[in-house]
């Protein structure tokens, strides 16, 4: 799982990007969607993962934004203009006159797909590759979820929370974890494992329990060796009542976290191995029940738990809706 997902957009929106200048350039291999600043919609994008994300959604729709240097091509005077005029001139004497004549660049557009491009008007698509955007996708059966009924999981909570916007998703996460599941049921239970499924919802909830006073230790990615061990044997013999991790430690630790009788998904676990080993690792599985909050921008992660079919009922519910797995 990324950590800092913003570096890979860095990455990508500094790559294929306008020419600046002309020196060390061959200008007859130079395509006129290039110098438009067009580079990008034409380049080959491919991502490998181990499911659907919405990172990698977002990042190809991104790099198709048709309008990245449009303006800067109206002017008759840019290189672009230049360049779909048809090629350059060039000054020769014959019979004692001075002639101007065109010289076309051979395969200047020759190269280009067909059908694709005109010399005249940039493609208009905002959203689409010109040459297409496929995907590539294993369907999902809902394989951890049988996984961890056939272990003899007592419960298996699915908690449907409000989503209005993005940008709010970890305050109505958190509001509801507060008054849905903390406040009524969490602070009351004893060997609970909270797993959180980024970096910045840990801190949160960390903050949090110092808050409330709360009876809790910590194991995440930046942890070291002995801090993981005293937290592990803490939690184990029941000294703290809470153990917070993150998935990310979970998923390059591979670290058994044992002696759990109650398991909360702070958000859905984006790798569905983690749900499959959290469960694994539960002290008396029969008397365990899971819990795990998700809400409509959690669906890849959801369908690849749950299945396909599964995800869809759920994710249409409405918000504040309990699935029970048994």
């Amino acid at each position: 799982r990324m950590q800092n997902w913003e570096h890979v957009q860095e990455v990508m929106d500094v790559v294929n990007e306008k020419p600046r200048s002309l020196l060390n350039m061959d200008i007859s291999r130079l395509r006129p969607e290039f110098a438009d600043g067009q580079a990008r919609s034409f380049r080959q994008t491919i991502v490998t993962s181990a499911g659907q994300c919405m990172d990698a959604d977002i990042l190809f729709h991104r790099a198709f934004d048709a309008n990245d240097g449009r303006n800067q091509s109206d002017g008759d005077g840019s290189l672009a203009a230049r360049l779909r005029s048809g090629g350059r001139k060039r000054k020769h004497w014959k019979l004692g006159h001075k002639i101007d004549e065109e010289e076309d660049d051979a395969g200047m557009h020759a190269e280009l797909p067909l059908g694709l491009l005109s010399k005249t008007q940039a493609p208009q698509s905002k959203q689409q590759s010109r040459r297409g955007f496929v995907k590539l996708l294993a369907t999902f059966d809902g394989g951890p979820l049988r996984h961890a009924t056939a272990l003899g999981m007592a419960k298996q909570f699915f908690l449907h929370t409000p989503c209005t916007a993005l940008q709010d998703q970890t305050d109505q996460l958190f509001s509801t974890f507060q008054s849905r599941y903390w406040k009524p049921l969490g602070s009351g239970l004893e060997r609970l494992l909270i797993v959180c499924n980024s970096y910045f919802s840990f801190l949160r909830l960390r903050r949090f329990f110092r808050e409330e006073g709360a009876s809790f230790c910590t194991a995440f990615e930046y942890s070291k060796g002995g801090e993981l061990y005293r937290a592990r044997r803490l939690f184990v013999s029941g000294e703290r009542r809470v153990l917070l991790v993150t998935e990310r430690f979970l998923w390059h630790r591979m670290i058994k976290l044992k002696g759990a009788d109650y398991v909360l998904f702070y958000g859905c676990p984006a790798s569905p191995e983690v749900y499959e080993e959290v469960l694994e690792n539960v002290r008396t599985p029969s008397s365990c029940n899971s819990m795990c909050l998700f809400a409509r921008s959690d669906a890849f992660a959801l369908e690849a738990i749950v299945g396909r079919e599964r995800a869809c009922r759920m994710l249409t519910s409405d918000p504040g809706k309990v699935f029970i797995f048994s």
